[in-house]
């Protein structure tokens, strides 16, 4: 008799069913099946009330109100990772449907914003103090961000919606003579820093120094985004544009801020360091988080890469390819079963790997082709594996999963 937990709208409830092992294959239990129990702990229906409740306020407050109403129990952590997951649904749900109508995909995203020139005025006095001090730290780094002629407008500060943000220009003495007649005017401000190249219509404020021009937010705001070559994206590093510290990456001509790492993503990056390193041995390094030059407009930093070579091999260059990649995945899973995976393949890598923390399994992607990888296997905890470059050396995938 195998037991599980499992934690429901009542409590947590321990399920006592039989369970069917043979070695080198996982266990199976048909009452599972039978009383539709979740492959994770948490049952369907808390996972709902986690995703509906995190969508309209916070984390605390939804916690709150479901240990409230329930006899669950979901630590904030865990609730994030829910939320995360059943919003991934969106992308897939829109994929079937443009498939099942025979629409071919977007070329690229269209938003289009309209407003009314009011908005609702917050107070900072009026926030929660989790929200005024998240606040407060990101005033900071916007400061030390954009010191170099861009500043936040405190004058307007929440009256806009979130989708956009209020800011204010400084025009060098060169651009100043372009702004001075009345009326809107269009900026293509591609080559300031930071360069988001966006143009907006902007016009001069009645009594306001002749430089400092504000942000006006029209009927329609015409939105392009400009495509970084990998060139580009090196020499903005080096000159150290993007500040001390700043954990981004280039994909495909934009450039992507990488999330905080978690204590189980970090321990999981380890652990695949310290199999690899024993796999592949000398002659081999296997790279923690350093950039890949994946083509003419993407710099990836992937969590782990095995590269033929020493620690001197990329001394004045990046790597362009790599034997094997891999991603330790909780939040990013998404992206990294799509844009990263096409990426990867494009450069002709031959083996890629993503460690997914939420489902606790290992997914192998190879034959690369122009559009992904052709071969995509998955192997549970009590599976051994093996890289294609190293097919004699056997890992098991519990050895990787923290």
């Amino acid at each position: 008799m195998h037991k599980r937990a499992v934690e429901t709208i009542f409590g947590t409830v321990d399920v006592g069913r039989v369970g069917y092992a043979r070695p080198g294959h996982e266990s199976l239990h048909p009452l599972d099946a039978s009383l539709n129990l979740p492959v994770e702990r948490y049952s369907l229906e808390v996972r709902r009330r986690v995703a509906e409740a995190a969508a309209s306020r916070s984390f605390d407050e939804a916690l709150f109100d479901l240990s409230r109403s329930t006899g669950a129990e979901v630590p904030k952590r865990q609730a994030e990772q829910l939320a995360a997951r059943a919003a991934e649904d969106f992308d897939a749900l829109y994929e079937a449907r443009r498939a099942a109508a025979g629409e071919p995909a977007p070329a690229e995203s269209v938003v289009v914003l309209t407003f009314d020139g009011k908005g609702v005025v917050l107070h900072r006095e009026d926030l929660r103090e989790a929200t005024r001090k998240e606040a407060e730290r990101r005033r900071r780094q916007r400061e030390r961000g954009f010191g170099l002629g861009w500043r936040r407008s405190s004058s307007l500060e929440g009256s806009l919606p979130g989708a956009v943000e209020h800011r204010v220009l400084r025009l060098d003495q060169h651009r100043r003579a372009a702004v001075r007649r009345s009326g809107p005017v269009s900026i293509d401000h591609r080559d300031m820093l930071p360069p988001h190249s966006v143009t907006a219509l902007v016009q001069r404020r009645p009594g306001a120094d002749r430089g400092t021009m504000r942000c006006a937010v029209s009927e329609t705001m015409t939105v392009s985004q400009h495509r970084w070559s990998r060139a580009e994206y090196d020499r903005a590093v080096e000159a150290g544009v993007f500040g001390p510290g700043a954990r981004l990456e280039l994909i495909e001509g934009a450039i992507l801020a990488m999330g905080p790492q978690g204590s189980e993503h970090f321990t999981g990056i380890e652990l695949v360091v310290d199999a690899l390193r024993g796999a592949f041995g000398a002659g081999y390094r296997v790279r923690t988080q350093g950039p890949l030059a994946a083509g003419e407009d993407s710099e990836p930093e992937p969590d782990v890469a095995v590269v033929a070579g020493d620690a001197r091999s990329y001394r004045d260059a990046h790597p362009t390819s790599a034997l094997l990649v891999v991603e330790v995945s909780d939040h990013s899973l998404h992206r990294d079963r799509t844009v990263k995976q096409r990426l990867y393949a494009r450069c002709g890598i031959p083996e890629y790997w993503i460690l997914a923390l939420p489902e606790r399994r290992l997914e192998i992607y190879r034959d690369p082709a122009a559009d992904g990888y052709r071969s995509v296997s998955i192997h549970r905890a009590n599976e051994a594996v093996a890289p294609l470059a190293r097919p004699d050396a056997a890992i098991v995938v519990d050895a990787l999963l923290p």
